[in-house]
């Protein structure tokens, strides 16, 4: 019996995909800043040391990338994503017995950004996309809930266990919890799709028969850029603004107890605007949602930037809030529809670089801005024209090559 023939269902691998999220690569961004004191306290180091592991190891994610998704697209999903759970859950229980080396803290965090790229959206992404087609922009929209989960639930885990027993023990749990959740939805779960290297092998189709272009061709397409810009224009704003919502909030009146709720309330939209983005990606033509969810954005954006009263700056932040729960849905989506699956994980592994790249420039511009100027609203206007253009690019990508023609959960 052919692999993809187990699974009575193609629905059972967003399920396994909602679990692999849940326990994946992110979840030592997410859970980064709960760490910051205690390894000051234990080791003396500033924060800035500290912080720099993240960049690190976010660096080393951007690199590998491409790589990893080659790989992926070569040997199968599972082959790379079996082994990395299990590295990154090692790698993260590790800093637990960690010793007072700043070098050595950099050295697992590289790795673990290494591993965290294998563990990544990338996998899931490219399992649900080669087994859904009719229904792939509501399957990619729910398989992303694991990613909102995982940034409510990792902090606040990684909080309750070191508020009890310790820094050390906060590492171990957290590495362990995400063995426990991830593996045994990857292993008992997930299979390869039709379209895949493995699948292929047990059930024979040319490469060159499969819908979409190789990396190389999807490389050289102006299209395949002008994506990549857009990402960057609509991701980089939102998490910059973000990363100091608290501090602008409060700056403009706003107390802090609200200011956090707002953080809360952006998580919950998170997951929401997935799911809307994905049911809506299968019935209207994606640049079109696309644009429309930028566009809300850009509104918050505009909001903050006028230095308009409370509550329009907590508006605002909520409103900018939509963005986080699409970037990763339009990603896996446009890939397939303008690149096909032919070399999904080598493609989407060369744009998911500019996700923790953007993330870094937003942010540092942010603080830079206010160390400059002593006010975020200069980098607010440059935000607000970043997400215009980006709605407006959106809007011109044009026609799909590959659009939706297959029934999901059998080959094209």
């Amino acid at each position: 019996m052919s692999e993809h023939a187990k699974v009575r269902s193609p629905w059972w691998i967003v399920v396994a995909s909602i679990l692999g999220l849940l326990g994946c690569g992110a979840t030592t961004v997410f859970m980064f800043s709960v760490f910051i004191k205690p390894l000051a306290a234990e080791f003396g180091w500033s924060r800035g040391e500290i912080s720099a592991a993240l960049g690190l190891s976010s660096l080393a994610g951007a690199i590998s990338s491409p790589f990893i998704g080659s790989l992926m697209d070569r040997y199968g999903i599972r082959a790379v994503l079996i082994p990395a759970i299990v590295l990154f859950s090692l790698a993260t229980a590790s800093l637990g017995v960690l010793q007072n080396s700043i070098l050595m803290f950099y050295a697992i965090f590289i790795i673990i950004g290494i591993l965290g790229a294998a563990q990544s959206p990338l996998a899931y992404a490219k399992a649900v996309t080669g087994w859904f087609d009719k229904n792939r922009g509501l399957a990619l929209g729910i398989s992303n809930i694991g990613s909102g989960l995982n940034a409510a639930l990792a902090p606040t885990i990684a909080q309750l266990i070191t508020d009890s027993h310790g820094w050390r023990a906060g590492y171990i749990g957290v590495g362990a919890a995400c063995f426990v959740v991830a593996f045994p939805a990857v292993v008992f779960l997930l299979r390869e799709p039709p379209t895949s290297a493995k699948a292929q092998a047990v059930n024979p189709i040319a490469e060159a028969d499969l819908p979409g272009v190789t990396a190389a061709h999807a490389l050289r397409s102006g299209k395949f850029w002008v994506l990549m810009l857009i990402l960057f224009l609509a991701i980089a704003p939102v998490q910059g603004l973000l990363s100091h919502a608290v501090a602008l909030l409060t700056d403009r009146g706003i107390p802090a107890d609200v200011a956090v709720s707002a953080l809360a309330g952006v998580g919950i939209i998170t997951i929401l605007s997935g799911l809307t983005v994905g049911f809506c990606l299968d019935r209207f033509f994606g640049p079109y949602v696309g644009a429309v969810f930028f566009a809300v954005s850009l509104v918050g954006m505009a909001l903050i930037a006028s230095d308009a009263p409370a509550p329009w700056p907590f508006i605002g932040v909520l409103l900018c809030g939509v963005n986080i729960g699409v970037e990763l849905d339009l990603i896996g989506f446009y890939i397939g529809r303008y690149f096909g699956v032919r070399s999904y994980g080598a493609v989407y592994g060369c744009v998911f670089p500019v996700l923790p790249i953007s993330v870094a420039l937003g942010t540092a511009t942010m603080g830079a801005t206010y160390d400059a100027a002593h006010t975020y609203t200069p980098m607010l206007i440059v935000f607000t024209i970043m997400l215009l253009v980006a709605t407006v690019l959106t809007l011109m990508l044009g026609e799909y090559a590959y659009p939706a023609r297959a029934r999901d959960g059998v080959p094209a």
